[in-house]
């Protein structure tokens, strides 16, 4: 399994890193948003440990990639804020937080007009 660890506390993602490592994992670094977001760009990661508080980027911006894939993967269908949040983030994740609306708000901003990201009244998402 690939893993990226999202850090800026570098002895924190080394640990993460190492405990990974020892279970067989492959694991990459990144130490701030910018280079997170890079790295998920460029190299296709099965999971993605992610700080919300970094520098230069906030951990939300860095996984929008992540809800932006999930949509496009769906190929259509829609797909439930719930099971963005979900996938989108980790089972921690407050259920009754605005942050899928609030990264959707973003994503239709950052992909301009005309919105590809449609809203399904009482349902969700779909691309």
């Amino acid at each position: 399994m690939r893993v990226l660890v999202v850090e800026d506390h570098r002895e924190l993602a080394e640990t993460l890193a190492v405990g990974l490592r020892r279970e067989g994992m492959a694991v990459e670094v990144a130490w701030d948003g910018p280079a997170g977001l890079e790295r998920t760009s460029v190299n296709r990661y099965e999971v993605v440990v992610l700080d919300r508080d970094l520098p230069g980027m906030h951990g939300d911006d860095v996984c929008q990639l992540s809800v932006l894939e999930l949509l496009l993967a769906a190929g259509g269908r829609v797909v439930s804020a719930e099971e963005l949040l979900e996938r989108g983030w980790d089972e921690a994740a407050d259920p009754f937080t605005n942050t899928v609306k609030v990264t959707i708000s973003r994503l239709w901003r950052k992909l301009g007009d005309p919105p590809l990201i449609e809203t399904v009244a009482q349902a969700g998402y779909r691309i």
